[in-house]
């Protein structure tokens, strides 16, 4: 069993166990958008810092972790903002930097 895939199990599970601790704290939509979030952030960094070498059985490249992580962080962020903050305009500009940020993040580590 792989190292990596144990750690990505129980930084999910820790994530899933802080989101319901949210709930008592803010309301229901804004804690799942900072779980996302949160789980978005953590697959996208962890594909930007992993080497190419080794396949895993859901994850195959680190290109595929950045991907899944700024798939999760295009859903949670803006919708986050536009919980927070009520402005579309801003939840827009940010949903279409994310998407760019992801683009060319996932062309950093393909050709890495």
């Amino acid at each position: 069993m792989n190292l990596n895939n144990i750690i990505d199990f129980v930084v999910v599970a820790l994530l899933l166990i802080v989101g319901v601790f949210l709930t008592y704290i803010y309301s229901v939509s804004i804690a799942i958008t900072l779980i996302i979030s949160t789980i978005g952030v953590w697959y996208f960094v962890t594909g930007v810092f992993t080497e190419g070498k080794k396949y895993e059985a859901f994850m195959k490249t680190p290109t595929h972790r950045v991907i899944v992580g700024g798939f999760m962080l295009i859903i949670g962020v803006p919708l986050l903002i536009l919980y927070s903050i009520g402005d579309v305009r801003i939840a827009l500009i940010t949903f279409i930097a994310i998407i760019a940020l992801t683009m060319l993040v996932g062309y950093y580590t393909e050709r890495k």
